[in-house]
């Protein structure tokens, strides 16, 4: 009976239609079936649980998760049977790559150079030329494959991540049609008027309210900082401040920043005073890549890095990520995290002038 009734009410919908049913259309066919054969409540799956739920019972009597029952059973198995360019969620291509041997060589003979300025044009064309090596590195599923990437394409720690925004380029193949990152991030000075005022850059200072604006309720945090004001805890997720009070002839900053080795999700280190501009670094899994002293760099340079090493965006930091991707690099079309509901969406219109 229920195959009969689910393939009757929706077999022409999802096979022609093109639409699968809704929550609502399942349970309501649950409900008349249950109308019909009123002796079918003893089916009922508990005590306290709808008569109909035996058939469709919406998230399984939870707050969220799975539907449940013989409708939503045979739904799903109908699902199946719908021609792939019909599927509302398909699964995405895996891109087939070639890697040549010159192209091994190449990347071999650029991880050799050092990254001086009389290099760096050779090294870029180099890590073009060996792009679908660095592809096929990032299709590998291996808990070691951002050290793996770093290894084959050390260049991607040098010249202040220049050669991971044209790898980032190269990688989505199509031109930023978006506003300029600063313009969406002053946005942020918008969302609030007194959060970390004390922040010495404006787009840092927009970014971090942009932060706190797409709030990630029920999200455990943990924190390493010790003796940490309120506002340093809050910036964690995006940024961290390491001042060196004591800078000795010959101090090397880089080197003391490694020496730290910084822990947690991938975040920016600023080697200043708290809340001042100074040179910023990335830390990423122990591995530190220095972007200069603009904190609009150090932002982009982050985010782009998730798409180069495959490595995914903080928990705290995926509503930003999602924002920057499909407003200002185009690299997704649309954001799958809802955060219309913290009164901020993930999508915006924003006017680059």
């Amino acid at each position: 009976m229920n195959r009969i009734l689910t393939e009757h009410f929706f077999g022409d919908m999802m096979f022609h239609g093109k639409r699968y049913p809704t929550w609502q259309e399942k349970q309501q066919l649950a409900v008349q079936i249950l109308e019909e054969f009123p002796h079918l409540e003893q089916t009922r799956v508990s005590e306290n649980a709808p008569v109909e739920s035996y058939f469709f019972w919406v998230h399984g009597g939870l707050n969220t998760g799975c539907h449940t029952g013989l409708i939503e059973t045979r739904v799903a198995n109908m699902r199946k049977d719908v021609s792939p360019e019909d599927r509302k969620f398909r699964r995405a291509k895996i891109k087939s790559i070639v890697v040549t041997e010159d192209q091994v060589s190449t990347a071999a003979h650029i991880s050799a150079l050092n990254p001086t300025p009389g290099n760096a044009k050779i090294i870029a064309d180099g890590m073009a030329q060996a792009h679908d090596l660095h592809e096929s590195l990032l299709q590998k599923k291996d808990e070691n494959r951002l050290h793996s990437i770093i290894d084959t394409f050390p260049h991607f720690l040098s010249f202040e991540g220049e050669m991971i925004i044209q790898a980032f380029d190269r990688l989505h193949e199509h031109p930023n049609n978006g506003p300029s990152l600063s313009a969406l991030l002053r946005l942020g000075l918008l969302c609030d008027k007194t959060s970390w005022s004390q922040v010495e850059d404006d787009v840092l200072r927009g970014t971090l309210r942009l932060m706190k604006a797409l709030s990630n309720k029920g999200v455990k945090r943990t924190s390493s900082l010790q003796n940490a004001s309120l506002g340093e805890l809050a910036a964690e997720p995006l940024i961290r401040w390491i001042p060196f009070t004591a800078r000795e002839p010959g101090f090397d900053e880089l080197l003391a920043v490694k020496e730290i080795q910084p822990a947690g999700d991938p975040h920016i280190i600023c080697a200043a005073e708290h809340f001042k501009k100074g040179n910023y670094y990335i830390a990423l899994d122990k591995t530190i890549i220095p972007c200069g002293n603009s904190a609009v760099r150090a932002i982009e340079i982050l985010f782009k890095s998730f798409d180069i090493f495959g490595v995914k965006a903080p928990v705290l930091l995926r509503k930003l990520d999602a924002m920057i991707a499909s407003n200002v690099w185009r690299s997704k079309t649309s954001s799958k995290l809802d955060s219309t509901k913290d009164g901020l969406a993930t999508e915006l219109t924003v006017d680059s002038d």
